[in-house]
């Protein structure tokens, strides 16, 4: 869908409408309107919104840098990623506990709607348009046929399905489990996954060197290998209700988080190419 229509014109709306989320988020906390089920449907607009961003942004990319220089555009982008995802938990843990969560999601806002705007500024050229496009059903099945017909990609688009599955079942038990059955504070928690951006940051600061050293399969391979024993260290966090920054559950929970970032890192730039 997203190569049927300007690129840029998907990922100016796509921030502008998250950002109006977010916006919509901040009121209805502050005026103690928010319920989870008003919670669980805007997550999921936002979500949505968040994938076609993806999509048509990363899709973007190859039309600003030749084929050669793929692996590190992606990599600097990925960089960039890993410093904000390092520093913004940090400054979010230390927002809400100071200010609370609607001025969380105030902020949250505007750096969307400032996102629009700057990547509303850049050039970027219109798609080129067929005379009589196919239906949208027939190239979907072309495309998911050519996909898992293929002896490289079939393999590296199952092995991201699973990763996504899982990936998503982490992330939705680890708040909980980071706060309640460790007893992490807000910052305490904020500041743990900061770990994590820096292993993002450090991955991707080293995967264009492992790929070329090593190819990009093995690289990719290299950092899928590694998500496993990052989780494992985090499970074996002990439960405890005074999960202090030099405790044991903090110590394994933020060194798990530090290889997971890593692996993201390290793979995320050699598989985008």
């Amino acid at each position: 869908m997203a190569d049927r229509v300007h690129r840029k014109h998907v990922v100016v709306a796509a921030d502008i409408g998250r950002g109006l989320l977010l916006s919509i988020l901040c009121v209805m906390a502050a005026t103690h309107l928010l319920t989870f089920r008003i919670l669980l449907g805007l997550i999921v607009v936002f979500g949505t919104l968040s994938l076609v961003h993806d999509v048509a942004d990363q899709s973007m990319l190859p039309q600003f840098v030749p084929r050669d220089l793929l692996t590190r555009a992606n990599a600097r982008l990925d960089q960039s990623a890993a410093v904000a995802q390092a520093s913004g938990p940090a400054v979010a843990g230390t927002i809400i506990a100071v200010l609370g969560v609607p001025f969380a999601f105030l902020i949250d806002a505007v750096t969307f709607l400032f996102s629009g705007a700057m990547m509303g500024s850049v050039t970027y050229p219109s798609p080129a348009r067929s005379h009589a496009p196919e239906a949208l059903a027939t190239q979907i099945r072309q495309g998911l046929r050519w996909i898992y017909r293929h002896p490289t990609l079939a393999s590296a688009a199952l092995t991201t399905h699973l990763w996504f599955f899982f990936n998503g079942v982490v992330g939705a038990v680890f708040v909980t489990f980071a706060l309640t059955k460790l007893g992490f504070s807000v910052f305490s928690y904020g500041l743990v996954t900061t770990l994590g951006g820096i292993g993002a940051l450090v991955g991707s600061l080293v995967s264009t060197r492992i790929g070329q050293r090593w190819g990009m399969g093995r690289g990719i391979a290299m950092g899928r290998n590694l998500y496993a024993p990052a989780v494992v260290l985090m499970v074996l966090a002990p439960a405890t209700h005074h999960g202090g920054l030099w405790s044991a559950a903090f110590l394994l929970v933020g060194l798990g988080q530090l290889v997971y970032g890593l692996a993201l890192g390290l793979e995320n730039p050699l598989e985008m190419v």
